[in-house]
């Protein structure tokens, strides 16, 4: 992406959280119950942000990965709730991807629109990020077939038009869409420590039409997996985009708060942890800048493992960046009132969403050892 439109995404992004976004907003949707406002959602498309890797002649506007981690980064900022990689990232790469054109056309169309939520359901239980381990079924018939499991985590849920669900059948795991209405299909919310909504989806005896089977089976994982690897690297930049946000915030703290008739911003452990941080964020910065323009170079097995060094990377330093924002300013710092408080929470839940950064380093150990091939993968 060219230096120009860049400067043009952050400045649309910008002032849509100016309007209508930040801690104000997440306290209301809080005390609400609420996860998710469809007329933000609708604003989120009507912007074009929702598209912003859909290809255009999915009706989008094809701007590419470091676009959506733009984007990501300047909602994370703003403490967006609604499910934008969940959504926005992982759904779409996951119709793109899936080679059915009849249905991925009409369900990209109307997510770009913001008129249909599609929604990713594969995580099944809370070891890895789950693609692995599959144990919904899918059993063929003459509509077309019907799904039997149930599903875990699935971000974005309860707001959902309809599922895109992974589930295995005698022939090998596919992706298939369920729509929300669908006989069969029960929803068990849960809160999140960020105030948001996640939910549980069983799926008994649920009909999928013939036109519903979005990648047959022995494609659903590896069709899944790239799209888990993009989401990682955008959700990264979210995560990147709160921790930044929270670190200036601490700064400006530390820069009114007195302690011994001091300012504690000139006690010189503060500006040592200061100066940490500010160089944990730059190098975090440049990793998500490298992975997102390396996207589409890499193998799949080098694409996997760039993601999980990046969400290791951004984990560690968003919550190191959490931990000093609580003790610099005491006390306060866990309260509701206290904004420090909500981007914490916000913190823990994207650090651990696809995996937190032990099990990212454990999984790029392990990619890394596979091969030599691998390590020509890009680095920063």
């Amino acid at each position: 992406m060219t230096e120009v439109p860049e400067r043009e995404i952050r400045s649309l992004v910008s002032s849509l959280v100016e309007r209508e976004l930040g801690p104000a907003r997440n306290r209301r949707l809080a005390a609400c119950g609420l996860g998710m406002e469809p007329a933000m959602w609708k604003t989120l498309a009507d912007l074009g942000l929702l598209g912003i890797l859909v290809p255009k002649t999915y009706g989008g506007v094809g701007l590419g990965y470091v676009a959506a981690a733009v984007v990501a980064g300047e909602l994370g900022k703003a403490l967006l709730t609604e499910p934008f990689c969940a959504v926005g990232v992982l759904a779409v790469h996951v119709l793109v991807d899936s080679g059915r054109d009849g249905v991925a056309r009409d369900l990209l169309g109307g997510l770009v629109s913001g008129e249909v939520v599609p929604v990713v359901a594969w995580q099944e239980n809370e070891f890895g990020i789950g693609s692995e381990n599959v144990s919904t079924t899918f059993e063929p018939n003459i509509a077309g077939g019907s799904l039997n499991g149930r599903k875990e985590f699935v971000v974005g849920g309860l707001d959902a038009t309809g599922f895109i669900v992974l589930a295995r059948s005698k022939d090998g795991v596919g992706l298939y869409w369920a729509p929300r209405g669908s006989a069969g299909i029960k929803l068990e919310p849960y809160a999140t420590a960020d105030g948001g909504r996640h939910a549980a989806v069983t799926f008994e005896g649920v009909q999928v039409a013939k036109n519903g089977v979005l990648a047959g089976p022995g494609r659903g994982l590896s069709v899944l997996q790239r799209g888990l690897d993009v989401a990682l690297i955008v959700t990264s930049a979210e995560l990147c985009g709160v921790a930044s946000k929270l670190f200036e915030l601490t700064l400006r703290f530390v820069g009114q708060r007195q302690q011994f008739g001091r300012l504690i911003g000139s006690f010189q452990s503060v500006q040592h942890r200061a100066s940490d941080s500010a160089m944990f964020l730059k190098i975090t910065e440049a990793v998500i800048i490298a992975a997102t323009a390396a996207l589409g170079a890499g193998s799949a097995k080098q694409v996997s493992a760039m993601a999980s060094r990046v969400k290791a990377r951004s984990s560690s330093t968003a919550l190191q960046i959490a931990k000093d924002a609580v003790q610099l300013h005491g006390a306060m710092g866990f309260t509701q009132e206290c904004d420090v408080s909500l981007y914490l929470n916000r913190i823990l839940v994207l650090s651990n969403w696809l995996g937190g950064s032990s099990m990212h380093r454990r999984r790029y150990a392990a990619l890394h050892a596979q091969g030599p091939a691998l390590r020509k993968a890009p680095t920063t």
